[in-house]
């Protein structure tokens, strides 16, 4: 069995909530193992604070549209 790793077409990550299904935020990526502490930390303070964090923004699932 072969597992596959979830790449957007882009390559880069998709973070952010998933409209219009309320309270569903994704965050998938590659490289999640090194990055996992710095995301869990920026994504723990959107959803603490419902405050768009800055940093997250190049990597919404928005850009596709």
């Amino acid at each position: 069995m072969v597992g596959e790793r979830s790449i957007p077409k882009d390559e880069m990550p998709i973070i952010g909530e998933i409209s219009p299904y309320q309270g569903l935020y994704l965050v998938t990526m590659h490289a999640a193992v090194t990055l996992s502490p710095l995301l869990c930390e920026l994504v723990a303070q959107e959803l603490i604070y419902e405050k768009a964090e800055p940093l997250l923004t190049p990597y919404r699932i928005s850009r596709f549209s």
